[in-house]
């Protein structure tokens, strides 16, 4: 089973995303609300895969933690698909070596 590591300190986002994910088989779901529980997870047990937002609280924010995991070299190879807010940063996201960008306000999801 693949793991996934999701990086939302939203509540309501994190069980939208539980929901969404768990219709799709997915249960090895972890998710953390900063980049440094983010940093411990990862290390604890490598995920295959890790959704992140840009925008996180106690200072430190998705760059930075993209940032970390690229300096890794265990946590190089993990894919990470950003779902921000932010419409202006997916040049920098992907130069940092992200495999997908999606604006929140322009993807609905839905509980249905």
């Amino acid at each position: 089973m693949k793991s996934i590591l999701i990086v939302e300190d939203n509540n309501e986002l994190q069980e939208l995303y539980r929901e969404e994910l768990s219709k799709h088989g997915f249960t090895d779901v972890v998710f953390v609300d900063t980049a440094p529980r983010a940093i411990t997870a990862m290390t604890a047990k490598k995920p295959d895969l890790v959704i992140l937002d840009i925008m996180l609280p106690e200072g430190s924010n998705g760059f930075d933690l993209l940032e970390q995991m690229k300096r890794d070299p265990h946590l190089a190879v993990v894919p990470v698909i950003v779902i921000t807010n932010l419409d202006s940063q997916e040049k920098s996201a992907r130069e940092i070596g992200i495999v997908d960008y999606i604006e929140k306000g322009s993807y609905q999801l839905s509980k249905g």
